[in-house]
This record gives structure tokens, sequence and C-alpha cells, in this order.
């Protein structure tokens, strides 16, 4: 009865550890199929090795397994492994690269398990070989669990999406705390010694504990890493309305001076009217002269087609002329060729925008310069490049409102959605440089 019952508890924890790898490495969003054929696909997968396994490698003895039939076991359960990547959106090569990846953590795991045993309680080895085959088993699979979990760490890191130190702590300590549970264990005199029913009984509650304890424990933490998430989405989109809010604002300031612009246009008329009808020509000379100056003077804007650009270009020229803040700018576009939606240009270019005002407003000890490009090259190619000075010691501070800040994070997310690349750098200035490919959709 304990030998089936932890053979039962290895292929259970075997099946979670696989859904776990799949899942992390290709995302629980790129599922073909639902949860409930999926688990049973699963399932299946798991049964399939065990039934070859009694047709190509004898029953556990002292003698070793046959080469051959060792091998073709191997190949068999790393081909369906490979299958099972098939249960993801991804690209082949992936799928291919995940399936080799895990088999060698397959063929880790025993030698590891092996070698702790070894070093810290040899006489586990010494138990009968009826036992010992199902204790390496379920042993090895638990140093594949705490593998797995390093690959899928390391994997979200690679992803720019490193989980906080407290998450990995919990992650790892159950696994680690059952692994020693399991290597320390006085194993072999509980076996040789004692009333046997007793022992299998607290052995079956045992293996069955700690396999529940390390699926629930798993479960429990991405749970609340799940809620986390969704919590700092909300926050952000919160914000992000409230970005957005203030940059209709900005927009709707910018037409009501433009309403305005129309209205005095309109006098202007008239007055050209009456000095036409009267014929004073040196006075209408005298006036053009000075409505041009004065309109100069009040509006100086740039004017490229795109009300999106011309609005926040125009409104931090306005402000930088307030804040004494030298703003160069330099746009050369198409305006029906900008790739962007206005709604998605609005946060690109306000962010930017807001992101460059902020730096330089710590600015004390220097000019304070914002320097915005903004065109199209004949690679069909749309270019943002902002530059302006900034406090290198306020950055220092709080790196995060330079380099990776709310605003940056929301700009990369729209330029990635538009196969576009975005780089920063700091030295002298602050530099954002975003490239997004022109495409004709015609």
């Amino acid at each position: 009865m304990l030998y089936d019952f932890m053979m039962l508890t290895t292929y259970l924890l075997d099946l979670f550890i696989k859904m776990t790898f799949l899942d992390g490495i290709f995302g629980k969003s790129k599922r073909r199929f639902p949860l409930i054929p999926y688990l049973l696909i699963l399932t299946v997968a798991e049964i399939l090795p065990h039934i070859n396994g009694l047709f190509t490698i004898p029953a556990f003895s002292d003698a070793s397994f046959p080469a051959p039939a060792t091998v073709i076991a191997h190949i068999a359960s790393m081909l369906l492994f490979m299958l099972l990547t098939l249960l993801y959106d991804a690209m082949w090569s992936m799928q291919i690269f995940t399936a080799v990846f895990f088999f060698l953590l397959l063929f880790i795991k025993e030698r590891l398990f092996t070698l702790l045993v070894q070093c810290i309680n040899p006489e586990l080895l010494e138990i009968p070989n009826r036992y010992l085959f199902v204790y390496t088993d379920f042993g090895s699979i638990l140093i594949l669990f705490l593998l797995t979990l390093i690959v899928i760490t390391f994997w979200k890191m690679r992803e720019h999406n490193p989980e906080p130190l407290s998450y990995n702590i919990l992650l790892f300590m159950v696994p680690l705390f059952t692994l020693m549970i399991l290597v320390s264990m006085p194993l072999k005199s509980i076996l040789i010694t004692g009333n046997q029913t007793s022992n299998t009984s607290f052995f079956c509650l045992l293996f069955g504990a700690v396999t529940i304890l390390n699926i629930t424990n798993y479960l429990l933490i991405e749970k609340i890493r799940n809620i986390n998430e969704l919590k700092s989405n909300y926050q952000n989109m919160e914000q992000q309305m409230k970005f957005q809010r203030e940059k209709y604002v900005q927009l709707g300031s910018y037409y009501k001076s433009m309403r305005s612009i129309l209205h005095d246009m309109k006098n202007h008329y008239f007055a050209i009217e009456k000095y036409i009808e009267k014929e004073e020509y040196n006075k209408l000379q005298d006036y053009m002269e000075d409505a041009i100056q004065k309109m100069e003077s009040c509006y100086a804007g740039v004017n490229t087609g795109n009300l999106v650009i011309d609005a926040f270009l125009n409104h931090f020229k306005m402000l930088s002329e307030t804040e004494h803040i030298t703003f160069c700018e330099d746009v050369s576009i198409i305006p029906d060729k900008v790739p962007l939606s206005d709604y998605d240009l609005c946060v690109v270019i306000g962010n930017l925008m807001d992101n460059a005002y902020n730096a330089v407003s710590k600015v004390s000890d220097r000019e304070k310069l914002v320097n915005i490009h903004i065109s199209m090259n004949d690679s069909d190619s749309f270019i943002i490049f902002v530059k302006n000075t900034y406090d290198s010691n306020a950055a220092m501070q709080n790196a995060d409102d330079y380099e990776h800040g709310y605003g940056l994070s929301n700009i990369e997310k729209i330029v990635t959605n538009y196969h576009g690349v975005m780089q920063y750098k700091t030295d002298d200035y602050f530099a954002v440089t975003i490239v997004i490919p022109i495409i004709d959709n015609c």
C-alpha cells in the first residue's frame, strides 16, 4: 500500500510540475484548449510513460536496467513532452527548445537527489529496493519542482518582470523544507523496525500531505501574485485616466486659444474692410504691421497638420516661456502617415513632455533645456527624439522617475504594440529615442 500510494503522489506532483513548467514558459493565455480538456490531455500524457515502462523496463531489482530499454523510455518521454508543447500557441523552435530543456532537467534531477542523500543521510540508500525506488523517484520529483521554479523565476526576469523577494522566499520555502525533511528522516529504521501497519499509515499521510502542501502553496502564491498584478493594473489605469484628463484639459485650453485667435481674426477683417472702404491705405499698412507683430508675440506656434502634436508642442512652448525653459522643436512629418492613433500619440507625446518638464524643473545649476525632434525618414519610420537636461543628484535619489517611471513604461507598451523600439540613455542629458515603422495598410 505504501509503495502504491507513494507512486500515486509522485505521479500527481509530476503532472503538476509539467503544467507549471509549460505555463511558466509559454503563459496560461497561450493554451489552445480550455482547462478541463487540457488537464485530461496532461493526465493521459502522465499515464502513458508508465504504461510504456511496463513493457520496456523490467520490474525494479538489484540488477541494472538494460541500456536499450532505458534509452527507449527516455526518448519516448521526451517526444511525449514535445507533443505537450503543442498545447500552446508558440513558435515550433520555442517548443523544441522547451522540450529539450525540460528533458535536461529530468536527467539532472535524479543525480542531484542521489548526491544530496549521499551527503546528508547515506543510510537511506540501504532501505529495501522496492521502497528505495519510489523514495528516490519522489525525492527527484521534488528536485525537479525546485529546478522548475528556478527556471520560471529567471524566465520572468528575462521578460523584465521580476517578482518581489518576499514572493520568491515563500515560493521556494515549502519545497526546500519538504526536501530537507525527506532527506533527513530515519526511513531505514522505521521500515525495518516497528509496527509496519502504523508505519505505512504514517508515510501515506506524510507523502500525501507534503504533495498537497507544495501544490497548494504554489497555487496560493500565484493567486496572490495575480491579485496584486490586477490591483497594480487597476492603479495604473486610474493614473492613466487622470493623466488623460489632464491632457484633454490642455487640449481644450489650446482649442479655446485657437477660437480666441479666430475671433480676433474676424475683428481684424472688419477693421481691414473699413480701412479699404475709406481708402486709408497708410493707416491700413500700419494697422497690419501692428497686428502681425502682436500675433507673432502671442502665437508663434507649431503647425504640422497633426492636432495632437501641434496642441502639445504649442502648449509646452507657452509653458517653457513662463518657466524660463529653452525649448527647441524640429518637426517634419506628413500628417496622414503618422502610424499611431490620436489616443496613443497623446499618451506618448504627453508623457514625454511631462517627463521632460518634471526633469528640467529640478535643474538649478545649468540651463533648462528641452529639445524634441519628430520626423519621418526614407525608411518609412516615424521617429521621436526628446533630450532634456536633468539633475543627476535628484535622479540618483529617485531613479524610477527618470529611468523606469510610470510614463516611460506606458510609452514602451504602446511602442511595442506598434512593432517599434524605444531606447533611452543618461549622460549629460536624458534622451529618449522612439522609432516606429510606418506600415501602409492599403
